[in-house]
């Protein structure tokens, strides 16, 4: 995932584990409820 944010690109990533959203990779995380975001973290 470095290699893209280096090259400038962006990646969306889905999935249910909260961990990996944390992680140091991510710039920003956005959490959704029944398709409605709930939580944004992280720059805009």
């Amino acid at each position: 995932m470095a290699e893209f944010k280096a090259a400038g690109k962006t990646l969306v990533v889905a999935g249910h584990d909260p961990l990996m959203a944390g992680s140091t990779v991510a710039d920003r995380v956005i959490a959704l409820r029944d398709g409605r975001v709930i939580e944004e973290e992280g720059n805009r």
